[in-house]
């Protein structure tokens, strides 16, 4: 979307060295915040696995 934005205001070409930029900038800043955001979803879902397993056990 960014990059839409960008190409449409003329701020740099198809192809050129600012698009590639915008692309490799956004890209490792999903991934920095996929990385640090996981642990809020996986471990809160292993959790709860882990209470069910536990209510299951002890029926």
């Amino acid at each position: 979307m960014v990059d839409w934005l960008l190409l449409h205001a003329d701020l740099y070409q198809e192809g050129s060295f600012g698009q590639i930029a915008t692309f490799i900038g956004y890209g490792a800043a999903a991934s920095v915040l996929a990385v640090r955001l996981s642990s809020r979803f996986l471990f809160k879902t292993q959790d709860a696995q882990e209470g069910a397993d536990r209510d299951q056990s002890e029926s």
